[in-house]
């Protein structure tokens, strides 16, 4: 508005016309409506200085200058957060800024990962930036071609939904379709999976020590929690996970558990800190699941610790 402000004063020798102003204005933006006797004027709290500038700095607008310029709020509720049907945004109408942009946000999004040999997972709260996938799809949402797709993780409300978009722009392309593919089952490193709390807990250890990168450690804890899954005892009343020193010198990483408090007794598991940070955490976090599908007595448990012995002496898993 300033810019089309701006371009009024320069046609009218330097003089700004407000009147012309808001007559232009009126057919670009939301801010601009009726007000007495169907003149266009501005929205509500919108003030214009006699230059014919909006200001978005503090000062002469707002008395105080340690608070927001209304100028700032007033267009956010006139232009950027009117609903969908007032806003009417869209190749088809009907859309308001946030859907109106998002394709191209996801369209650079796509792209991006389309060059990954092992692509991230992509997350969006859908709730809190307000986006509809529906209006997303009805404004364009170019993905290369007929039949690609973009899919996430939706986290509303704290969930985790699997969510696809599809192609919806109509230029040819000679781009092979894709399937959408299916939603992957949780594994323990992401949030929600009922054992993302022992994973963290030997996540945590590793990343405290300092000795490993972020990808070691997320190795180590995902054969921590592979190792004490597969016992009985430890993989059900894990209480804590420490770093030991091994006998040959080297590190162990060990899960403890104490599920009748520090009277005991006390069980532990103890693994090859060196092998494990090596060893891919995908395959581990694999093995979790698939001890999850196994009955429980499958499960063998560990020999009982006394409460007096130290942890590193126990049961050691070299991977």
């Amino acid at each position: 508005m300033n810019a089309l402000a701006s371009r009024v004063r320069e046609q009218n020798g330097g003089t700004f016309d407000r009147k012309d102003f808001l007559a232009r204005a009126d057919a670009t933006t939301h801010c601009i409506s009726p007000g007495k006797g169907g003149a266009p004027a501005f929205a509500r709290d919108i003030r214009m200085s006699d230059d014919g500038l909006i200001y978005a700095g503090s000062v002469p607008l707002v008395a105080d200058k340690h608070n927001p310029n209304p100028n700032r709020e007033a267009v956010a509720l006139c232009h950027f957060d009117l609903p969908p049907k007032e806003a009417n945004l869209g190749r088809a109408g009907g859309s308001d800024y946030q859907n109106y942009y998002a394709p191209r946000a996801i369209t650079s999004a796509s792209r991006v990962l389309q060059g990954w040999s092992n692509p991230v997972e992509p997350s969006l709260d859908l709730e809190r930036l307000k986006l509809d996938p529906m209006l997303i799809e009805r404004n364009g949402l170019n993905l290369g071609g007929p039949g690609k797709v973009f899919s996430f993780i939706d986290t509303s409300k704290g969930g985790m939904h699997w969510t696809t978009l599809h192609n919806t722009r109509t230029e040819p392309s000679t781009v092979a379709p894709d399937i959408a593919p299916e939603p992957r089952a949780l594994r323990a490193d992401s949030p929600g999976h009922p054992d993302h709390a022992a994973f963290e807990m030997f996540h945590r250890a590793a990343q405290a020590d300092g000795r490993w990168s972020q990808a070691e450690a997320r190795n180590l804890a995902a054969a921590g929690l592979a190792a004490v899954k597969a016992d009985a005892i430890v993989g059900a009343n894990l209480t804590g996970v420490v770093i030991g020193k091994a006998v040959d010198g080297g590190a162990n990483l060990i899960g403890y558990a104490s599920p009748h408090g520090p009277a005991g007794p006390h069980h532990h598991l103890a693994i090859d800190a060196g092998n494990a940070a090596q060893a891919p955490a995908e395959k581990n976090l694999d093995r979790v699941e698939h001890l999850n599908r196994q009955p429980a007595q499958q499960q063998a448990p560990s020999p009982t610790q006394g409460p007096d012995e130290p942890l590193q002496g126990g049961p050691k898993m070299t991977l």
